[in-house]
């Protein structure tokens, strides 16, 4: 009985051992959902990559591994670059394709993003020759519903209307709309998202739009208006009292209100240059902006001293 036990024994060990190490090794991650990893190639073959030499040699000097190049129905899409996917359902949740050098736009190539209903994250920046057309860019947006940042800098949308984001998620807290070309009247609720945190609105010169009158706040941390034709509301920083970056160089002003900067106390970064300003600044304002370590008045035509406390805790 003994030899019985002596020969069953290291068999016992070693399917202990195998059963320990199968429960301890991590299950492979899941694969990319068949209907996301179609539409993002739908996607693809909708747009060309800008293959110019010199675009080229920019694309290698910055480094940049957002492109579609990878992109490839043999391997998983949450492998390809710019794509990310979350690690347990393997949904795709963010799509990075800044500087990709994408160009076109052909047909209603947008709307294969709405299968991506996950999508937390689209940031289609800096793709200087994309172009996005109305219709399909906002049925889209509305489908876009679990939507957090929204990144379009540098992306031609000068045949885009503003109402197209007329829908976006109320869940979002940042939107770049910046140099897109935009133009027309920018609805009151992007300007009063729930949960915007970043909006940058700058160098659309001929977007237009002001804020809503009615009583509401908002937990807005960065906003730049700079160059863009949206009015700014002499009592802005009532409304979004949580600003820490406050951008408004050559903006749309009615005039500077001793009241824009009540209540704005976190602010670091106050930039209200190339305005044309004349007569007194409210420097009253200022000092109560104990976190400012920045503030930018050049271009403007004020008239008397600057008082002591502040030309010894401002740069500019």
């Amino acid at each position: 009985m003994m030899g019985l036990f002596s020969w069953l024994y290291p068999l016992i060990i070693l399917f202990f051992f195998f059963f320990v190490t199968s429960l301890s090794s991590p299950s492979p991650p899941p694969l990319c959902h068949p209907h996301e990893s179609s539409a993002l190639l739908h996607f693809k073959n909708s747009f060309t990559l800008y293959n110019d030499t010199l675009f080229s040699i920019e694309f290698r000097r910055i480094n940049n591994p957002n492109n579609t190049i990878s992109w490839n129905k043999n391997m998983d899409c949450c492998r390809w670059s710019g794509v990310t996917c979350d690690e347990v359902t393997a949904h795709v949740i963010r799509l990075d394709l800044k500087c990709s050098g994408l160009q076109g736009f052909t047909g209603h190539a947008p709307l294969e993003l709405s299968h991506l209903s996950n999508l937390v994250t689209l940031d289609l920046s800096r793709n200087y020759d994309l172009k996005l057309e109305t219709s399909s860019w906002k049925r889209t947006v509305a489908n876009l519903t679990n939507l957090k940042e929204l990144f379009l800098r540098s992306v031609n949308m000068s045949s885009t209307s503003p109402d197209s984001f007329m829908n976006l998620s109320t869940s979002l807290t940042s939107l770049d709309l910046s140099r897109s070309q935009l133009q027309g009247k920018l609805p009151e609720n992007v300007l009063n998202l729930p949960n915007l945190q970043q909006l940058d609105l700058s160098y659309n010169s001929y977007l237009n739009g002001s804020f809503p009158q009615y009583n509401w706040s908002s937990p807005l941390k960065v906003l730049n208006l700079s160059q863009s034709g949206v009015v700014v509301d002499p009592y802005l920083c009532r409304r979004f009292k949580y600003l820490q970056v406050l951008s408004l160089y050559e903006s749309n002003f009615i005039r500077l209100s001793p009241t824009l900067l009540d209540n704005c106390t976190q602010i670091t970064f106050l930039d209200l240059s190339s305005n044309n300003f004349d007569g007194y600044f409210p420097w009253s304002s200022i000092l109560n902006l104990q976190q400012l370590t920045l503030l930018d008045l050049r271009e403007n035509n004020f008239i008397g001293p600057i008082p002591e406390i502040c030309s010894n805790s401002t740069k500019n």
